[in-house]
């Protein structure tokens, strides 16, 4: 599984690593023909208008992409793969991103110009790059226009969640249904759902897709619906997706009966929790996390009972925004003391009635 990353001026030396083994790998000549000198490649990261994305395949680096900026947006000026067995891979992977608002020409030509320029090509322009400091929001698509209009007032770029046909209608937005994140820029999406995640995102943050199918129906439908909280993962082993594991093995598994972890539990401040799950509240009283457990019920779900407290909001930098009217929850008391205690600010539209539309995910 390839996926892209933006490389920094700390990583000068991983560049030049990189193009040493690719010259060995395919003798060719680059135009620094002193490929491990790292302050060179770290005046080339840090020259302005020049962008480096690597290509890693799992954890192996199998090639960097070069942009310079041009009048109209980038272009790509370099693009070295290790070895030519990469060369379809690659294709495919700039195939999927190929829409008229991320790139303004095709991509007919690009398996002609792997060939012709030792696995490299120049005919891509205005591919759209990591642009510094924009925080991102995805809220489901079916938020108010209260809601997206409050969280664009402070500063949010929104991205509202694909409509996935293959989950039950009232639950098809649902944000905590299609992505898990991992870290501040990196994205663990339902792979049926590529394409369009990659699409809204920059390059600036890293998307990588499940192992197995999201579809309607537990516990197909919840393979991404699990939380980090200090040096944990909150998850049912039975249900969640092998790849969340795999990318959370440096922090220890909370094995937990509930599916819909994330769903039914808010984090604040990495390590405090609000539930209405009996046996997360247990557990993270178990791993000494501040937790809380509140009432359930009292949330408007379509096509079901109840929705549940973790789908109705999302936390950031001490502020808890709500889809609904937080009036109008019959809890919010009960909330309200354990937010205090935080000094955290309750932010929401008054447009519409207290619901779980899936939890608001910042990046």
């Amino acid at each position: 599984m390839i996926s892209l990353y933006k490389l920094k001026s700390e990583d000068a030396k991983l560049l030049s690593n990189l193009k040493y083994e690719i010259s060995k790998q395919n003798k060719i000549k680059f135009s620094n023909k002193k490929y491990n000198q790292i302050e060179k490649d770290k005046k080339y990261l840090t020259k302005e208008g020049n962008t480096y994305i690597l290509l890693k395949d799992d954890d192996k680096q199998i090639g960097y992409f070069k942009f310079v900026k041009e009048d109209n947006g980038q272009t790509l000026e370099e693009a070295f793969l290790i070895s030519e067995e990469y060369k379809e891979d690659a294709y495919k992977l700039f195939m999927r991103m190929a829409k008229d608002y991320l790139l303004k020409y095709p991509f007919y030509k690009l398996r002609d110009n792997l060939k012709d320029k030792v696995y490299g090509y120049d005919d891509l322009k205005s591919l759209k790059l990591a642009d510094e400091g924009i925080a991102y929001v995805i809220v489901s698509y079916k938020a108010s226009e209260g809601l997206v209009n409050l969280l664009r007032a402070d500063g949010f770029k929104v991205i509202t969640s694909y409509k996935n046909k293959s989950l039950d209608e009232n639950i098809d937005d649902h944000p905590d249904l299609q992505v898990f994140k991992l870290n501040e820029n990196t994205l663990i999406c339902d792979k049926k759902l590529y394409l369009y995640y990659r699409s809204v995102f920059d390059f600036g943050i890293n998307i990588i897709t499940t192992e197995l199918n999201i579809e309607k129906g537990y516990p197909h439908d919840c393979r991404l619906n699990n939380f980090l909280a200090k040096d944990y993962v909150f998850a049912n082993p039975k249900a969640v997706d092998p790849i969340v594991l795999r990318e959370t093995s440096d922090k220890k598994l909370v094995s937990i009966k509930q599916g819909y972890a994330k769903c039914s539990t808010v984090v604040i401040n990495c390590d405090t929790i609000i539930t209405s799950d009996k046996g997360i509240y247990k557990k993270s009283l178990e791993k000494n996390l501040d937790a809380y457990l509140i009432e359930q019920g009292n949330i408007r779900l379509e096509g079901y009972d109840y929705g549940f407290i973790g789908g109705t909001c999302g936390y950031r930098d001490k502020k808890l925004y709500f889809y609904g009217n937080l009036e109008g929850y019959a809890y919010k008391d009960d909330l309200m003391q354990i937010l205090d205690k935080y000094d955290i600010e309750c932010k929401y539209p008054k447009d519409c009635d207290f619901r779980d539309l899936g939890s608001i995910i910042f990046i």
